[in-house]
């Protein structure tokens, strides 16, 4: 892993110019004006596979397709049943759209671990062996079984006696090679294998929802996985795993209510928590007391993640800059969960901070084939900050 020609990993690096054979043809009334189209990026979420292309048309970026393959939902808590199935779901994606050529997928980031790492000064030049001598001397798995890249931190104040800070992105080999083997199967090129956090950051710093100078505190919540992200200056400078997810939620109202899964979920996002502009007459009807039932479980489990991202910020703000960063200047939350009611406003009312929803497509526009494709893409977006960052790999 050294050797970065042979790295399965390209976290930040640019890919090279592909060739010809590696440009994915779409099937769109728009193909002959298409001047170039970049791989395709491609997310293998819990509940759905989500697949962005963006293209250079007339001179301007523009996303030319989106698709969204929900997986059943009686796969969602079936791991290995799931793992043998989504081959075969791709398989069938790639012939219904007819889809060809190169593309960029990620491993969740619940399977990547990434750490801060403290150099001495050095010369540039030095610094990928001694990161691999870090990674070989902290990681319980066996350097050859590891896939591992990793950024700098404040590279632009690099200096002779300055002490060098870089993230380290690992992981194991084997879910590397797994995910390789898939998309060949598939009849696809695998070009570059990203991790979930830095593909949905770098999605949301294209459209300019993320901006140097600010301190933002990136919330995936996703299905099976939840983790906080702290970004400063564009990079993702500390990433911690969370132990509640959506299925969880999910689970707390199946028990709460006394319902089986499939209605529990249904029912949290129908309510999800309650506003506080409730009237008292709404909640004494049927439904109103169904969504005051959700509304307590959700909140046993969500009061956790306001403490967690609390206790998060102020570990980061003492062991990584000694108290100079005193405030986060917003939230965004991404992934499946990011839309349950009223849980940004919940946020922002019990941490102080502003909150958003991440819009991953902001600045890009979609062309008129995409927009009628969907009846509320707006919902949707949060779900696609993933796919939209690995699409725009190339840039």
């Amino acid at each position: 892993m050294s050797n970065k020609k042979n790295s399965f990993f390209s976290f930040l690096s640019f890919i090279k110019k592909l060739p010809a054979k590696h440009t994915l043809k779409l099937v769109s009334k728009q193909k002959l004006a298409i001047e170039k189209s970049f791989p395709l990026g491609i997310d293998f979420g819990i509940t759905a596979i989500k697949l962005v292309q963006i293209s250079i048309i007339e001179g301007k970026l523009q996303i030319t397709n989106i698709i969204i393959k929900e997986i059943p939902l009686e796969l969602w808590n079936s791991p290995l049943q799931r793992k043998k199935a989504i081959p075969e779901i791709l398989k069938k994606i790639v012939q219904e759209y007819k889809i060809r050529g190169g593309v960029i997928t990620s491993l969740p980031s619940s399977s990547v671990q990434m750490k801060t790492v403290k150099l001495p000064p050095m010369p540039k030049e030095e610094i990928a062996k001694a990161i691999e001598w870090e990674v070989k001397q902290s990681s319980t798995i066996d350097l050859k079984d590891l896939s591992f890249d990793y950024y700098l931190l404040d590279e632009h104040k690099i200096a002779p006696s300055r002490e060098i800070e870089a993230m380290v992105v690992s992981c194991s080999k084997k879910d590397v090679l797994e995910q390789m083997a898939m998309v060949r199967a598939a009849n696809l090129t695998p070009l570059a294998i990203e991790t979930d956090s830095v593909a949905g950051v770098c999605a949301l710093i294209h459209g300019s929802q993320i901006k140097m100078g600010e301190v933002i505190l990136f919330l995936e919540f996703g299905c099976h996985s939840c983790s906080i992200s702290i970004v400063m200056d564009n990079n993702i400078h500390f990433k911690r795993e969370l132990a509640i997810n959506g299925d969880l939620l999910t689970q707390a109202i199946a028990k709460h209510c006394n319902l089986p899964y499939n209605n529990a979920e249904r029912l949290k996002h129908t309510y999800g928590l309650m506003g506080t502009n409730s009237s008292r007459g709404d909640l004494q009807t049927p439904e109103g007391e169904s969504a005051i039932m959700v509304n307590e479980a959700l909140w046993l489990q969500l009061e956790n993640i306001i403490q967690e991202i609390d206790y998060t910020f102020k570990y980061f703000t003492h062991q990584f800059t000694s108290g100079r960063i005193s405030k986060i200047d917003r939230i965004i939350i991404s992934g499946g969960s990011a839309n349950l009611n009223n849980f940004h406003s919940y946020l922002n009312s019990y941490l102080n901070v502003p909150v958003e929803i991440a819009d991953p497509l902001r600045q890009t526009p979609l062309n008129s084939e995409i927009s009628s494709k969907f009846d509320n893409l707006e919902s949707l977006k949060p779900r696609l900050s993933v796919a939209m960052g690995l699409a725009l790999k190339e840039l």
